[in-house]
């Protein structure tokens, strides 16, 4: 920035302080801090965050009815589809279990012979293959009902499997050829800027994301330390 930008009066910085910075703060404590104090559950939690973001339009002075409406407008769309996705998922996978899919997925999976590390490296492949052509919620309901009695079976941490499984989503929610997060950025991205331009520059954090698996692989603790001080608490 040129320094005629950056040569902000105190008060002046302080004022955007509180204005631009805290509130948002505000709402993500009201989220997290209700998950990681234990007073809510992640969807309750998203209704404590609805409830915060009420608070701060009306501190902003902009509670009212046309809001309302049209904030409720928006998010219709979004919830119906993300509900009829939840629906079709948990139709397939109540089908699928209850026909013994589970068993044969894991005798699959045995037949390799590649040990508990292997046959979790070949969990996490086919989930990266499944985000680079599906949305990450119906992977979710449709995978982790058939992953969870396998991963306890193998003797696997949920909770570090878990951290495992969502990090390789993100990879392949990034990777081509559909690459579902490079299509949701083109919505917002300059007329100029293609998705050629988009595939290039998502190479970096793919390397950084896919380092970023390894090491919490090789040092589980990376994802299980805090958890494991909250429980203590």
């Amino acid at each position: 920035m040129p320094p005629e930008e950056r040569n902000v009066p105190m008060k002046r910085l302080i004022i955007m302080l509180l204005t631009s910075l805290i509130p948002p703060l505000f709402l993500i404590l009201a989220v997290l801090g209700a998950i990681f104090f234990g007073i809510a559950a992640p969807t309750e939690a998203a209704g404590t965050g609805a409830v915060g973001a009420l608070i701060l339009l009306a501190v902003y002075g902009h509670f009212n009815w046309t809001n309302i409406k049209g904030a409720f407008l928006d998010a219709l769309p979004t919830v119906s589809m993300v509900m009829f996705v939840i629906l079709g998922a948990k139709f397939f996978t109540i089908t699928f279990l209850n026909l013994g899919g589970a068993d044969v997925i894991r005798r699959f999976l045995l037949s390799f012979n590649l040990g508990p590390e292997g046959i979790l490296f070949l969990m996490l492949f086919l989930a990266f293959i499944m985000g680079m052509f599906m949305d990450f919620i119906g992977i979710l309901f449709i995978i982790t009902p058939i992953y969870a009695p396998l991963v306890q079976s193998f003797g696997f941490d949920p909770l570090w499997f878990g951290m495992l499984f969502c990090l390789t989503l993100v990879v392949s929610l990034s990777t081509p050829p559909f690459a579902y997060a490079i299509f949701y950025l083109k919505g917002i991205a300059p007329p100029e800027m293609d998705l050629l331009d988009m595939y290039k520059g998502i190479v970096p954090f793919v390397i950084l994301q896919l380092i970023m698996i390894g090491l919490v692989w090789l040092f589980p603790d990376i994802a299980l330390w805090l958890p494991s001080i909250m429980f203590e608490g």
